[in-house]
């Protein structure tokens, strides 16, 4: 892909000047608009045919998988000579592996042995979460500023979040859309 130089930063001077940029950004915006939906549609279209294709494929293939298995079982010290877990068969390996060790509890789950783990005082092996409520300081927060402004009255209110270093941060963005851009793509 080539490079594209853009043009120097310039501000419109005018009000006409900024209306003719407004409408050069609609039009390049819905061309842009349609430009993803064909794309996201030519995707979608891929994918369909792919997975079209790939059913009876792998339909097949867990067939061969299952038809294998027992085969393997029953000829196992025949094909590994009792030395080995798997062989090399056609073009394939086929044979036995360890799956990914995972930690079991025979009275419950993870909740369970939390509660048995705390029980037997065993804490090390819990792991508590902490993280802040953000929702919840930003309620406090709006209280505390109400607070204060009730308060404008010469008494003091105790701030305990803002005094530990929380406020409320909000920035403002300058933006640019097209009218009428929810989800209606205009050529």
């Amino acid at each position: 892909m080539g490079r594209v130089r853009s043009p120097a930063q310039r501000a419109p001077q005018t009000i006409e000047q900024a209306q003719a940029l407004c409408a050069r950004f609609v039009e390049r915006s819905a061309q842009a608009a349609l430009i993803v939906q064909a794309r996201d549609e030519a995707i979608a279209a891929a994918n369909q045919d792919a997975d079209t294709e790939l059913v009876p494929i792998t339909a097949e293939l867990k067939d061969i998988e299952k038809q294998l298995k027992p085969f393997f079982a029953a000829k196992f010290d025949e094909l590994t000579g009792g030395k080995r877990k798997s062989i090399e068969l056609g073009g394939c390996y086929l044979g036995y592996r360890l799956d990914k060790a995972s930690v079991s509890f025979a009275h419950g789950k993870d909740d369970d042995m939390a509660v048995t783990l705390r029980a037997a005082e065993m804490t090390d092996y819990v792991r508590t979460k902490h993280s802040p409520d953000k929702v919840a300081i930003m309620k406090a927060l709006e209280a505390e500023r109400e607070a204060f402004v009730l308060a404008s009255d010469g008494t003091t209110v105790p701030l305990p979040l803002h005094d530990m270093g929380f406020s409320i941060k909000q920035g403002e963005s300058f933006f640019l859309e097209r009218v009428g851009q929810s989800g209606a793509i205009e050529p």
